[in-house]
C-alpha cells in the first residue's frame, strides 16, 4: 500500500496561492499571517495586537469584488470553536468560506463558485 505524502499546513498554504497565481488570473489570494505566537510553555496566546482568534489563512478577492475565505487543514487538522465561530459569522455577513485540505479541494472549490480557472501544469506552478 502506498502512503501518501504529509504536507504540513504551511507548505499546502504555500502551494494554494501559488496554483491561484497561475490558474486563475486576475484573483488575488492574500495569506493572513495570524498565527498566535507561543509562549514559553508553549500554549498559544493571541494577545499581539491586530490577531483574531478564528480568522481564515487566506482571503481571496474576486474582481468584482467578491471574497473567498479559505481555511487550510492538513487531513487530521481540526477546526477549532474559534474558527467555527469566526467562519459562522462570515457566512452570515454573506461571504463563502471553504475548508480545504488539498489543492484539488481549492480546484473543486473553484469549479463549484464559477470563479474562473485555467488548468495549470505542475511546471507553471512552480516557476
Amino acid at each position: 500500500m502506498t502512503r501518501k505524502a504529509k504536507i504540513s499546513e504551511s507548505a499546502l498554504q504555500r502551494q494554494i496561492v501559488d496554483w491561484i497565481r497561475v490558474a486563475a488570473p486576475g484573483v488575488k489570494a492574500i495569506a493572513i499571517p495570524n498565527a498566535a505566537r507561543r509562549t514559553i510553555s508553549g500554549r498559544p496566546t493571541n494577545a499581539v495586537p491586530g490577531l483574531t482568534p478564528g480568522v481564515p489563512d487566506l482571503l481571496v478577492i474576486r474582481p468584482m469584488g467578491e471574497v473567498l475565505w479559505i481555511e487550510v487543514k492538513t487531513d487530521v487538522g481540526r477546526v477549532s470553536e474559534n474558527q467555527f465561530a469566526f467562519h459562522t459569522q462570515l457566512m452570515a455577513l454573506g461571504h463563502k468560506v471553504a475548508i480545504v485540505r488539498s489543492l484539488e479541494d481549492v480546484r473543486l472549490t473553484f469549479k463549484t463558485l464559477n470563479i474562473q480557472i485555467r488548468e495549470a501544469t505542475h511546471a507553471q506552478i512552480s516557476s
